[in-house]
């Protein structure tokens, strides 16, 4: 008896006479005590992780000037994402690959990078529960 798998041709990468698929996770980041986390559980689910990062464009600002704003004055808080993402050590044979994206709606834009970027898997953060907190 033989199995037969299916790998798209598109994502395969070939080590000699093996054929191993290469996995995407698409990585959301919002939270910078989260993202490290993420980012390891990505490494170990996947052969190469695109961390996102969305700016969220108010509706009356186009999305064109919030780029050109967004380059002209480098947000502290989004350089800190892509500083810890730049430091961060993926396992050997691994890629990696940070995307800003700008949009009015942080969850259109995130499902419209994962078809950009043909994405296997999209690993979202998690909040703390708010109670009992003092």
């Amino acid at each position: 008896m033989y199995l037969t798998v299916a790998i798209p041709y598109s994502s395969r990468v070939a080590f000699g006479h093996t054929i191993c698929p290469l996995v995407k996770v698409l990585v959301p980041v919002s939270t910078p005590k989260h993202e490290r986390d993420l980012l390891k559980l990505a490494d170990f689910m996947g052969s190469k992780i695109v961390c996102l990062n969305v700016i969220e464009v108010p509706n009356q600002t186009t999305l064109k000037s919030a780029q050109e704003a967004y380059h002209e004055k480098m947000i502290e808080m989004d350089c800190h994402f892509k500083e810890e993402f730049d430091s961060y050590p993926v396992i050997l044979g691994h890629k990696k690959e940070y995307i800003i994206a700008f949009d009015h709606s942080i969850s259109n834009s995130i499902l419209e990078q994962a078809e950009i970027e043909h994405v296997d898997m999209i690993f979202m953060g998690w909040h703390e529960p708010k109670r009992f907190k003092y």
